[in-house]
């Protein structure tokens, strides 16, 4: 095989290769389609070269010369359609590209119609066995084919011109392009003049090789025809592919002569590659990249490891550091700096140089402040897919310092919201004491005028009788009825006397109580204990059912002391109702958690109007009492945490209940 069909080989594979991997990447986008197609067309042109070339005899040489010529037809028009839609106006000009595009099918139809007319013989040139020799309609394909060329070339070049200020992309782009279009074409070009018996060999033949790997290049460095791929990806599949070819292939050789362990073979083949396939090409595409790409970065692992590091942090400063670091730690930055945003820039730019990104933040108001990224330490230029990812860096970026601001934001709310709450309870344990304070003298008020009133009448009674007795003194000394009259002042003291000590009673129980557990039964027991001899007396039946050894927290004394005015309104209202079966039963029991003690009597009840009344201190309906026993019970039971209800229809009696929090 000779070095022009070695050289049509070369253009098959790297033609083919970037049309195929061009296509694919866009396939409904018209400039990927145009310079898929250019491409294809010369991968087949280049390919049909190496039958061409190492024919031995006439009519094959013949034929295969013929069929290449006939695919070359398309060459121009697939590249001046690419041209068109690169500078984009193909819109413009297809009143030119339809021409264009029915002289290439003309040609086509002619040249295979009169095939003789187009390649009408082939011959021996300067060293090669079979070379084409031109006809008439070859030489009008020519002429058309340089046109569209030449056009093309021209185009391109005003439309490089036409940009006053291009990006430092654009410009390597431009340079690529034009130079691998020249190269190409160029080079390609030298096959025609020996068809035209021009003795110079096609030494330029490799010319569209060079065209495909330099826009492969150009794709994979500077993303041309906005393609954002890198070789690496390619030659990591490459490389695990042909390494699960090979291993597969030597696991067949080895075990090929045992059919037995085949499926064996293939089967644990087929799982090692399965785990293992995907991560090592993972690591070959981060080998090759860092290796052979300059400036390049993860820029996924970038974004993922900002975002992790910050989301652990609320406080804008050490968010602000940690964007610094990790994007400096991956792009390789000169400098990355926070200033204020003061030409009120609202999107990541790319300046004109191509060596700073703008990025504008949110610290405390929107975009109040930018970061600055400088130059990289690499040298190269930032390019429109490092603008991409920075942009979507920002977006976490901004979302984090909205994050961090909302906390802080929370925080101080949170500090106000403690100081109110402070305030508030303040406030309310003063509103309390004040409450308590004038309760207290109100209810001094009330004891004051109960007073008042109590002492009136034994204190007016005693002064009467006292002037009564001083009356009688003087004017009849009769004994009997001088005793009467010392025998009643007797009385009325001693009713002050009581009255007294139930008020003395009433205003120091509560500030002498003790707290500790109690037995409820014992505090039954010390109250029945002292009545029982005037229930016995008065033929009333007391009975006592203290549960099972149930406990409170509180004074034995003062609840003893409840129990104690209870059973004894029992066994008063029993005497008010002359009953003669008087009965008074106590039973003490645990409801839902709570300690329920009742007296029941079946005494002479409790009227509707008096049921209001009966807790209010000083009220009574019997003369001998102060008034003070339910008002002070009531009062021992609120100190206790418990509670005193009672039942009652009159002329039936009553069922009085002390409730009481579980000890």
């Amino acid at each position: 095989m000779n070095f022009l069909a070695y050289s049509g080989i070369c253009i098959l594979v790297s033609c083919l290769l970037v049309s195929i991997f061009v296509i694919i990447k866009s396939p409904t986008r018209a400039l990927n389609i145009t310079w898929s197609l250019f491409s294809l067309t010369v991968s087949i042109w280049g390919g049909l070269l190496c039958p061409l070339f190492i024919s031995t005899d006439y009519s094959t040489a013949l034929f295969w010369a013929r069929i290449l010529n006939y695919f070359a037809i398309f060459i121009p028009i697939f590249f001046f359609h690419f041209i068109l839609e690169f500078i984009k106006l193909s819109s413009k000009k297809i009143w030119f590209l339809g021409p264009a595009y029915l002289t290439a099918i003309v040609l086509l139809i002619v040249a295979f119609l009169f095939p003789n007319h187009f390649v009408p013989s082939v011959s021996p040139k300067i060293g090669i066995t079979f070379y084409t020799d031109a006809g008439i309609i070859f030489y009008l394909f020519a002429i058309y084919f340089s046109l569209l060329v030449c056009l093309g070339f021209i185009l391109l070049i005003r439309h490089i011109k036409s940009f006053t200020s291009p990006t430092a992309q654009q410009k390597e782009q431009f340079k690529l392009l034009l130079g691998a279009m020249a190269v190409g074409f160029g080079g390609g070009s030298t096959t025609f003049l020996l068809v035209f018996n021009i003795p110079i060999y096609p030494i330029g033949i490799f010319g569209p090789a060079v065209l495909a790997l330099t826009i492969g290049y150009a794709i994979t460095k500077y993303e041309l025809m906005n393609i954002s791929a890198t070789l690496s990806k390619n030659i990591s599949n490459i490389i695990v592919l042909s390494l699960i070819f090979t291993t597969s292939a030597i696991t067949y050789y080895i075990v090929k002569q045992h059919s037995a362990y085949l499926l064996i073979g293939i089967t644990c083949n087929t799982v090692i590659w399965g785990f293992m396939a995907m991560p090592l090409r993972a690591y070959l595409i981060t080998t090759t990249k860092r290796k052979f790409v300059k400036g390049w970065y993860d820029d996924k692992r970038m974004i993922a490891e900002l975002g992790k590091n910050l989301s652990l942090v609320f406080n804008s400063n050490e968010a602000i550091q940690i964007i610094q670091d990790t994007i400096d730690d991956f792009l390789q930055l000169d400098c990355a700096i926070v200033r204020a945003n003061i030409d009120k820039v609202n999107h990541a730019t790319l300046n004109d140089n191509g060596h700073e990104i703008t990025i504008p933040v949110s610290i405390n108001a929107k975009f109040d402040h930018i970061l600055v990224l400088g130059a990289r330490e690499s040298g190269s230029k930032y390019t429109r897919g490092d603008l991409m990812v920075i942009t979507a860096a920002q977006h976490q970026i901004n979302t984090a310092l909205e994050r961090i601001k909302f906390f802080n934001e929370l925080q101080e709310i949170n500090k106000n919201l403690e100081v109110l709450v402070e305030e508030k309870v303040a406030e309310a344990e003063q509103a309390k004491a004040y409450a308590q304070k004038v309760a207290q003298q109100a209810s001094f008020g009330t004891l004051t005028k109960g007073i008042a009133h109590e002492l009136r009448n034994p204190l007016g009674m005693i002064m009467g009788l006292s002037e009564g007795l001083h009356r009688k003194i003087k004017k009849d000394a009769n004994k009997d009825k001088l005793l009467e009259l010392a025998t009643d002042i007797t009385k009325g003291a001693e009713r002050l006397t009581q009255i007294l000590e139930a008020m003395l009673e009433f205003g120091t129980a509560t500030s002498q109580s003790k707290n500790e557990i109690i037995l409820i039964k014992n505090a039954i027991n010390k109250a029945a204990h002292l009545l029982k001899a005037e229930c016995n007396a008065k033929g009333i039946q007391l009975n006592l059912d203290y549960g099972n050894d149930l406990r409170v927290v509180g004074d034995e004394g003062l609840i003893s002391q409840v129990i104690f005015n209870l059973i004894l309104n029992g066994i008063q209202a029993i005497e008010a109702r002359g009953e003669k079966n008087g009965q008074i039963d106590v039973v003490c029991a645990e409801v839902e958690g709570d300690i329920i003690m009742s007296v029941t009597d079946n005494g002479y009840g409790i009227s509707e109007d008096e049921k209001a009344k009966i807790f209010d201190a000083f009220h009574t309906t019997k003369y001998e009492s102060t008034g003070l026993g339910l008002s002070l019970s009531l009062q021992i039971m609120e100190q206790h945490g418990g509670e005193i209800q009672f039942d009652s229809e009159e002329g039936k009696g009553s069922t009085f209940r002390l409730v009481f929090p579980k000890g």
